[in-house]
């Protein structure tokens, strides 16, 4: 821990372990998408169980703990998933409990392209996460709303422009 090539490392044994967990599965997911050690996981609700106790047998060192969708929607890192009646997905920004949408406060002393970046940060996640319309637009009216309660000026708080290459 600490050293420079640790995340490769920790990297390169979740790839190995996944490998094993998922060519060995008794019931395979339907899908499996892994960032460092989180995974979404999409299986039949009744081989959960069996799945998870898979997955925990490979690894004396490596424990997976588990969330089940609650009310057809669950949370994956900054991602509020939910499934539709039609099975399909949509995906909107998550936000936990106790986030306070304090954010680097304008009048903060510091430069100026770190408050920009928030900004930008915050407007191109709700464009790349929210698949709704309504809901991408209610969510960029809540960004510039509290980025105006934290300080920003209207001229600070844009979309980004997307690049056109020729």
């Amino acid at each position: 821990m600490g050293s420079p090539v640790s995340p490769a490392v920790a990297d390169l044994v979740m790839e190995d372990f996944e490998s094993e967990a998922l060519s060995t599965a008794p019931h395979p997911p339907h899908v499996w998408f892994r960032y460092v050690d989180d995974t979404f996981t999409i299986l039949h609700q009744l081989c959960i169980d069996e799945f998870t106790d898979h997955i925990n047998s490979i690894n004396p060192h490596i424990k997976f703990t588990r969330e089940e969708e609650e009310d057809n929607q669950i949370p994956f890192l900054d991602v509020m998933v939910v499934k539709e009646d039609d099975g399909s997905l949509r995906t909107k920004v998550y936000r936990k409990s106790t986030h306070t949408d304090q954010y680097l406060n304008w009048d903060s002393n510091h430069l100026l392209d770190h408050k920009r970046s928030v900004a930008r940060t915050l407007l191109q996640r709700a464009e790349d996460i929210v698949s709704d319309t309504k809901e991408k637009k209610e969510e960029i009216r809540h960004i510039k709303e509290v980025l105006t309660i934290n300080g920003y000026k209207p001229w600070a708080i844009t979309i980004p422009k997307k690049n056109k290459t020729a």
